[in-house]
């Protein structure tokens, strides 16, 4: 009996596992037939296009190998026209180039003509009425008959009359320019021109000449009074005593001395006339070199010791904010505390200490602020030296208005 039922056990097995393996076998040629209808062509090679497929979409009916062909061989004509337009830039910039090269030949072959024909003229001292174009092609002018080429760049009548006026109007402005010379040479008369020469005069108003900043782009003025009478050259003398000159300056801190230039001459005649003109010149001092020497006032010094005293209280006050703090070492770094019992000590030294800090700054800046300057006194005696020559408008010779002869002082 056991062995009757292992027997038919076993059979049992065999049908199980062989079903198993046919219903395997079975669904896998299902899956199969299904995936290779559905690649299966919508055309047949044969039987030609079905007709019915063509509504639903043509792409199917297209391989990607036609595709692909059809996309190469559109590129191809893309590429193919773009190398058919470049060719034809190509042509016609060569053709402008080649007009453009025969132009410029043609041009230098008329000018070449010109330039010819301009050598066979007849020579300068020909008389005019003799080389005037009684017509075109140089008929009755003298000249060899002219080309196509060389008659195309020669002027017409007006512009043959316009060089005439233009020759006229250069002589006209070089006979203009030969008597402005003259006139510049003339010799001129003392009466009425002050040439290069030197003067004594006496200072009416004193000053403070700045020795910093912009003194020497805004000089300080200054007014004299002309005490003698010009000395010319060869020992002339001109009458100008008595006039008053105007002149601007500045001080210098290395030579002490403040330097001088002369802007203006003011003068009236007995007639009532009235001078007034510019004068270009400098002043000198009595040692006889130019500028005046003065004394030298700094009042930065003041400034400097106010900011000195200043910042020496604000270190106190911080040396005294500093004693009521103690210092203490923690992982992070040094932190500083202030002692709780004086604290409103550390306060008031903190706030000393600032404003006198502020204040020092104050005094720096306005010391910076400070220039030195040259004290020049009136009533000294001094040169004026006049450096271009003044034409005046009158005989200045002649008696002119008195003046008090009380010395000028303004105080």
């Amino acid at each position: 009996m056991s062995d009757f039922d292992s027997e038919k056990s076993k059979k049992k097995q065999n049908w199980v596992l062989w079903g198993s393996v046919g219903a395997i076998v079975f669904f896998f040629v299902i899956i199969l037939l299904s995936t290779g209808r559905r690649n299966q062509p919508n055309s047949d090679p044969e039987k030609g296009v079905n007709i019915s497929d063509i509504n639903a979409s043509v792409a199917n009916n297209i391989s990607d190998k036609e595709v692909w062909i059809q996309q190469s061989a559109q590129k191809f004509d893309d590429v193919q026209n773009q190398v058919n337009d470049i060719k034809s830039q190509l042509s016609a910039q060569n053709k402008l180039e080649s007009d453009t090269q025969s132009y410029n030949q043609q041009q230098f072959t008329k000018i070449m003509a010109a330039l010819e024909d301009i050598k066979r003229a007849p020579a300068p001292d020909t008389p005019l009425a003799a080389i005037m174009p009684k017509g075109k092609g140089g008929e009755g002018t003298g000249l060899p008959p002219l080309s196509e080429e060389s008659a195309i760049l020669m002027p017409d009548e007006p512009d043959i009359v316009s060089v005439k006026l233009s020759s006229e109007s250069a002589e006209s402005t070089a006979t203009t320019g030969k008597t402005a010379q003259n006139a510049a040479n003339k010799p001129k008369n003392t009466q009425t021109y002050l040439p290069t020469s030197f003067v004594k005069a006496k200072v009416i108003t004193s000053i403070d000449a700045p020795c910093g900043g912009t003194a020497q782009d805004n000089p300080f003025p200054i007014l004299l009074n002309i005490t003698d009478s010009a000395q010319l050259p060869n020992g002339v003398r001109t009458k100008i005593k008595g006039c008053f000159v105007l002149a601007a300056g500045y001080g210098d801190v290395a030579s002490e001395r403040a330097y001088f230039r002369t802007e203006k001459i003011s003068c009236v005649m007995k007639n009532g006339d009235v001078i007034d003109m510019k004068m270009e010149g400098y002043i000198v001092g009595e040692d006889g070199k130019a500028g005046l020497r003065g004394r030298l006032v700094s009042k930065e010094g003041r400034q400097v010791a106010l900011a000195l005293l200043s910042g020496t209280v604000g270190g106190l006050a911080t040396a005294f904010a500093n004693q009521a703090t103690t210092l203490q070492q923690t992982s992070v770094g040094t932190n500083q505390y202030v002692n709780p019992s004086q604290s409103m000590g550390f306060a008031a030294a903190n706030g000393v200490s600032g404003g006198f800090n502020q204040l020092a700054q104050y005094y720096i800046n306005l010391a910076e602020k400070t220039f030195p300057v040259i004290e020049i006194t009136d009533q000294r005696n001094v040169t004026i030296v006049n450096t271009q020559g003044i034409e005046f408008p009158v005989n200045v010779n002649q008696d002119y208005q008195k003046i008090n002869s009380l010395p000028i002082s303004v105080n």
